[in-house]
């Protein structure tokens, strides 16, 4: 089971992203790939810095959608 703890949210440096990405600060990068997966499937990119304090970072793209969705579907939230 992996637990997440939203620490902030703020905008992204501009807004034009195509397609959500995961970006990997402190995981295990098979713990990142498999957060990713559980988020839809969406892309990791390794930024790894021991200076900060996430662990990773969810930028939400255009695809948002199915980001959210696949959210849902692991909280409950869906009549699936």
């Amino acid at each position: 089971y992996i637990g997440c703890v939203v620490d902030a949210i703020e905008n992204a440096p501009h807004s034009n992203y195509k397609e959500s990405i995961l970006i990997n600060r402190r995981l295990d990068s098979d713990l990142a790939s498999e957060l990713a997966s559980m988020l839809g499937g969406i892309p990791v990119i390794c930024e790894y810095d021991g200076r900060t304090v996430e662990d990773v970072v969810l930028v939400l793209g255009a695809d948002y959608q199915k980001v959210t969705d696949s959210i849902d579907i692991i909280s409950g939230k869906t009549g699936l």
